[in-house]
């Protein structure tokens, strides 16, 4: 029946597993490229693998326009039917090509951050066992029989492989890729415990790297489908659901190890968020006077990121100081290091412990922050 047709179920699946993942790849390319200057092999390899997919894509389009997804005794003319088969035969491999590619990427990631020999043997062992078995299984699907065509074409006469032997280690294949899925996802908690990070934060970069256990549970559903599947002859609408899995479980890993590189941008952005100028965090300042009382013109400095610079100035480097340093004309007298003190709207606070730092854009402020040095020092008269 016509409202059977998966064909456009098929193709709108494998397009959005396809596409989604390129935004991620293009954030951790920017990321990589631009925030920690660290692009490496493993971010190739996920561009490579993610435009493999997309060629996947575009062979099952072609390959639901002879008729995937509909079943097969709706298909009258032979050669669509022919065709339908070919153009899964030639997409089937891409999707394994693509998957061990993205697996090879999450697992290059964590080669670049592990440091024990035991991990790096045991991550080395998951990355080339993984393309081993998934490329031998792509490879066997056009050496299973003498004449590869038969595989899309079954009035050729040829000599094969019994058909148990190619499906069961397809089971295999997929079985292993998701057991590697799982060990890649997991991998990660190791590695964030033994770092001395907020647990906050790692909880959030364990999560994001964990995702790929998504890609795990696609392998597995994908291989409970092949056993069932190889018994039938109604291939072109019972396959549809493996094409589905099968790209779905490349997306996800692609998109798990990209999330797993966004850490300096997420860093980034908390920290702007953080920093935005909100009035609640800025005092008024009308005068600057020493804590001795003593009138006079004086300039407090603070200390930030190895630049000093005026307010009506500009930024000069200061090499022994390793801050910037915005500069305030008031009164008072000259007084460093921990006991500076600086009166602020009629209250002292002592420089090492001051919530009242840094100068924000509006002169006659000073924003609250913490962690600032503050000198103040007497201006010559003439």
């Amino acid at each position: 029946m016509a409202g059977d047709d998966q064909g456009p179920k098929v193709v709108t699946v494998i397009w959005t597993v396809a596409v989604v993942p390129v935004a991620f790849v293009a954030l951790r390319l920017w990321t990589r490229l631009r925030l920690s200057h660290s692009y490496g092999w493993d971010d190739t390899v996920i561009i490579v693998a993610n435009a493999i997919l997309i060629a996947y894509a575009g062979v099952i389009t072609k390959a639901v326009d002879y008729g995937v997804g509909r079943h097969y005794y709706e298909i009258t003319d032979p050669a669509r039917l022919v065709n339908a088969y070919k153009f899964i035969y030639i997409g089937q491999p891409l999707a394994i090509v693509a998957c061990a590619l993205s697996k090879s990427s999450f697992a290059l990631m964590l080669l670049r951050v592990v440091t024990k020999k035991w991990e790096i043997y045991a991550i080395w062992f998951i990355l080339i066992s993984i393309n081993i078995v998934m490329l031998l299984c792509a490879l066997f699907q056009f050496v299973q029989c003498k004449n590869p065509a038969y595989g899309w074409d079954r009035t050729i006469v040829t000599k094969c492989w019994p058909v148990e032997v190619f499906t069961w280690y397809a089971v295999f294949s997929g079985t292993w890729s998701g057991a590697c899925d799982f060990a890649l996802a997991l991998w990660p908690w190791l590695i964030l415990r033994r770092l001395q990070m907020k647990n906050r934060e790692k909880l959030a970069v364990g999560f994001a790297m964990s995702l790929g256990v998504f890609a795990g549970v696609a392998a597995i559903i994908k291989s409970t489908y092949l056993p069932a599947l190889s018994k039938k002859v109604d291939y072109t609408y019972a396959g549809s659901d493996v094409l589905i899995w099968g790209g779905s479980e490349t997306g996800l890993t692609i998109v798990a190890s990209s999330i797993g590189t966004y850490r300096p941008l997420f860093k980034k952005i908390i920290s702007y968020a953080t920093s935005s100028q909100d009035k609640s965090n800025y005092y008024i300042l009308d005068k600057i006077k020493g804590k001795s009382g003593q009138s006079g013109g004086g300039t407090a400095h603070v200390h930030i990121r190895g630049t000093s610079r005026g307010l009506g100035g500009r930024k000069t480097p200061d090499p022994n100081v390793p801050y910037w340093t915005d500069t305030v004309v008031g009164d008072g007298t000259e007084k460093r290091g921990s006991d500076s003190q600086v009166d602020v709207e009629g209250g002292f606070q002592g420089d090492g412990n001051s919530d009242r730092a840094i100068l924000g854009e509006n002169r006659e402020r000073i924003k609250k922050t913490t962690d600032v040095i503050i000198s103040y020092k007497e201006r010559q008269r003439p």
